[in-house]
């Protein structure tokens, strides 16, 4: 075999290779051969159906979903990722600490699709390191956050997959929901993005039913989707859509696009916090003439209800000086909550 044919057949087979899906998606060997082709590899589908077979018999974490015609093939659920040139360790030390940090982030068990490349990660450190000192690293690292933390809420994985397909590749996709106030319905909607907010994420999309040019879209908690599917029918992404600026314009949870110049009059510690993790790029702050007198921070933020939270949270701790209504916001939430406790 000479050099060009060798060089052709080990592309073709890393192709191939890299056009496997893992479960529980899978693919049948006329689309690896279609996919194949767009590649340049003019294969038959039986060239393709046994080269699949030979890979099969060296990597049995390759898969042959036979329960029907046509056959697919999938990469295992927990199958390691095959990647070219191998994990370095930087990025081993990188997947790890992520390993620690998402599952509080991402919706329900979503990440259990990115696990091989954890156990990857780990076999990577156990190879560049002594296994024993690999097996240490996690217990090195601690994370603490600075508000309190809820649990995430649950979402079937492969419901979420079917979730971000119907995003990524545009199409309409029919959902039964439960409201807040444990109503269902069933329902085609076109979808338009995510909002993940750690504990609590979400579906923006527009209710077909609802499909006029004044149809707003909505947010919908993805643990309270019930059922999703998505369909063959392609939908039209609105041109005039952002995805961003519709996050910042909610007037609950998320802001209100629009900035405000907030003053604040702090404790010494929370100076010294703030001036460390500032509110802005233009916080400006001024320390007490004696150690014991408050500092003045200043700084130019987005107006959410996010801001209100906080600061609350810092109860006795902070003073809101201006703006005026900020500082009625925050002094009548002091007041109710004083009222229960008086």
């Amino acid at each position: 075999m000479g050099k060009s044919s060798t060089q052709n057949t080990l592309k073709f087979v890393l192709d191939l290779l890299s056009l496997i899906p893992a479960a529980p998606r899978v693919l049948d060997a006329q689309t690896l051969t279609v996919q194949l082709r767009d590649r340049g590899h003019i294969k038959d589908q039986r060239t393709v159906q046994r080269t699949l077979k030979d890979i099969q018999t060296h990597y049995p974490t390759l898969e042959c979903r036979d329960e029907s015609k046509p056959f697919g093939w999938c990469w295992s659920a927990k199958a390691l990722p095959i990647s070219v040139p191998a994990m370095s360790l930087d990025q081993a030390i990188v997947l790890t600490l992520a390993e620690r940090v998402l599952p509080g982030s991402l919706p329900g068990d979503v990440q259990r699709a990115i696990s091989p490349y954890f156990n990857a990660a780990h076999a990577t450190l156990k190879r560049e390191v002594s296994a024993s000192k690999a097996a240490k690293w996690p217990k090195k690292v601690a994370f603490s956050s600075s508000a309190f933390a809820l649990k995430p809420m649950e979402i079937d994985s492969n419901r979420m997959t079917t979730i971000t397909q119907a995003i990524i590749e545009e199409r309409w996709l029919e959902i039964r929901y439960r409201n807040a106030n444990d109503f269902v319905t069933q329902s085609r909607v076109k979808p338009l993005g995510l909002i993940l907010e750690g504990p609590r994420n979400y579906l923006v999309a527009q209710f077909e039913r609802f499909d006029t040019p004044t149809n707003p879209p909505r947010t919908l908690a993805l643990a309270r989707i019930e059922m999703a599917n998505v369909t063959d029918e392609s939908c039209v992404y609105p041109s005039d859509f952002s995805l961003a600026e519709f996050v910042a314009s909610q007037p609950t949870g998320w802001g209100t696009n629009k900035q405000i110049r907030v003053t604040l009059s702090v404790l010494p510690y929370l100076g010294r916090i703030l001036s460390e993790s500032p509110m802005g790029e233009d916080q400006s702050v001024t320390r007490g003439e004696e150690p014991d007198d408050d500092w003045t921070v200043e700084a130019t933020v987005p107006e959410s209800e996010r801001l209100v939270w906080w600061l609350l949270s810092f109860g006795a701790g902070v003073e809101v000086l201006a703006p005026l209504e900020l500082r009625e916001r925050v002094g009548g939430e002091l007041r109710a909550t004083a009222a229960y406790y008086g």
